[in-house]
């Protein structure tokens, strides 16, 4: 099994090159037992392809069981909420060019020719499209009677 681990201290030949505090390097299990003591151990890749991580947690008012259980939850959800993300990227509709509302501003008869904000462009066109509220007023009083 191969492990990914991190050095502790100045250097350490492993792997017949050298490396330095905070480098990462992987290596297999005679390569870690030999020298686990300079060491900090990232991920353990068993091939399986489990993986796992080790996390130093410095805080001791933190409940590492609870930590623990919350951690495998969020990754047992872990890819459900990135493929739940993916469909709600697909599914969003395409936002109306500025020349696609200038033509549907000019087809209600708006002017829209010199706007270029489109925010604007759609409240123009919202507000050509919505029933007049006097209209509305009128016609269920006039249904009502």
């Amino acid at each position: 099994m191969m492990k990914k681990v991190s050095i502790k201290d100045a250097g350490l030949k492993l792997n017949g090159s050298w490396h330095y505090k905070g480098d990462e390097v992987v290596v297999d299990d005679n390569e870690y037992e030999a020298n686990k003591d300079y060491l900090i151990l990232l991920e353990d890749m068993t091939g399986n392809n489990e993986r796992k991580i080790e996390i130093v947690v410095e805080d001791e008012t933190i409940d590492i069981d609870k930590l623990k259980a919350d951690i495998e939850i969020f990754v047992q959800n872990y890819n459900n909420i990135k493929d739940e993300k993916e469909e709600t990227n697909t599914t969003t509709e395409t936002e109306p060019t500025l020349e696609e509302l200038r033509a549907k501003a000019s087809e209600l008869g708006i002017d829209a020719s010199r706007m270029t904000n489109k925010d604007n462009i759609i409240k123009k066109i919202n507000e050509a499209e919505a029933p007049m509220f006097g209209e509305e007023e009128t016609n269920t009083t006039t249904e009502t009677e």
